[in-house]
């Protein structure tokens, strides 16, 4: 039995792309959902940020056998261990040393209510120590593949191989090469907390961008997760030329990846909306909300293209967009980065299926 770790049935566009990937990869196994299973013989983390403190959630269990990370995100400590809105009750619980209380269903149910009453407070836990990076040592993993360069530092900071892979979702891709100059632009925004720009302000950057250039471009803005739709459907009332398309509600990861690749330009702070772009060949501006939008846009070379959501001005847009559109050698730059790594994503697949097979077979292979 190959338990799967992953937020699966959610009906996030990009979890359920890796998932995909991960389908496509593991041709011969059959993936269970780890978190509906009391034991396995193999586990698989098949990306998303889930380090470090994957390891202290209940419905990860060690694999009886082998257990192995493929295209995995790191937390950055940098910006985890910082207090988040004017009362962060889960930075105040870690903080001094009574996080234990979120081991308790009841309490998590109860402090995510309070969480959701009252703008002003937040209440899940994100303060990261070291103790949660010697879980994962702890785990025991026979490989651990990451997303990026720094997921890959943080890790060896804390004493933890690891090799860069590449974000897992890398490996799917459009139904057809479509060209570009559709004068079509793709934007995908968040809703929620926990980012660099507390209030979210930088949302009202994009749509002034989108608005100085309605009449040159259609602009789609695509929600990748149900609770964005309604921070589109404001951005759309308020743009001429712009149009929404939910692949969310019913989620559709094929039609989304071609919608994508018939675009210009994606102007993103969902990370897996610039996943896909890539996939596409598409050039992207990332923003980044959290640090895993620069550790990725680092590992397809496209860091010049990333912008810190409190530091998006529409000049800055403007100057990343006039570089990346109808630029055939960033296209051509991200052509070549996803290749590689689908590479790297496919050489990982081989050694962990090759130690799932041999274990299987009571066949314990040397060096």
């Amino acid at each position: 039995m190959i338990g799967y770790s992953g937020w699966i049935g959610h009906r996030n566009i990009g979890d359920e792309a890796i998932y995909q990937a991960n389908v496509q990869l593991f041709p011969e196994f059959n993936l269970h959902d780890a978190s509906k299973l009391s034991e396995y013989d193999h586990l698989i983390l098949g990306g998303g940020t889930l380090f470090p403190k994957f390891a202290v959630i209940q419905d990860n269990l060690a694999a009886t056998q082998t257990n192995h990370a493929l295209g995995v995100g790191v937390r950055n400590p940098s910006f985890w261990n910082q207090s988040f809105g004017s009362f962060d009750i889960g930075y105040l619980l870690e903080k001094y040393g009574t996080k234990r209380l979120f081991a308790n269903p009841t309490a998590r149910y109860l402090l995510r209510g309070v969480g959701q009453r009252f703008d002003s407070v937040t209440t899940q836990p994100h303060v990261i120590s070291s103790a949660d990076f010697n879980n994962i040592r702890q785990f025991d993993f026979d490989f651990i593949g990451v997303r990026g360069p720094i997921s890959h530092d943080i890790l060896s900071l804390n004493g933890i191989p690891s090799r860069i892979v590449g974000d897992t979702a890398l490996m799917l891709r459009p139904t057809e090469s479509l060209q570009s100059g559709s004068n079509k632009i793709a934007v995908t925004l968040r809703s929620g907390d926990y980012q660099w720009d507390s209030d979210g302000s930088y949302r009202d950057r994009v749509i002034e961008f989108c608005q100085r250039h309605q009449a040159e471009y259609d602009f789609v803005f695509l929600p990748f997760y149900p609770p964005d739709l309604q921070v589109c459907i404001d951005a759309v009332d308020q743009i001429e030329s712009a149009y929404l398309v939910d692949y969310c509600t019913q989620v559709d990861v094929q039609a989304t990846i071609d919608l994508i690749a018939s675009c210009d330009l994606v102007i993103s702070d969902k990370l897996h909306a610039t996943v896909l772009a890539a996939c596409c060949s598409v050039p992207f501006i990332s923003l980044e909300y959290r640090p895993k939008n620069l550790d990725f846009a680092q590992s397809v070379g496209m860091e010049a293209f990333n912008i810190r959501s409190d530091r998006v001005t529409v000049d800055r847009l403007e100057e990343r967009a006039s570089c990346a559109l109808g630029s055939d050698i960033l296209s051509n730059q991200l052509e070549d980065r996803v290749e590689l790594y689908r590479t790297r994503l496919t050489s990982a697949t081989q050694a962990i299926t090759s130690m799932i097979n041999s274990c299987r077979t009571g066949v314990v292979e040397q060096g």
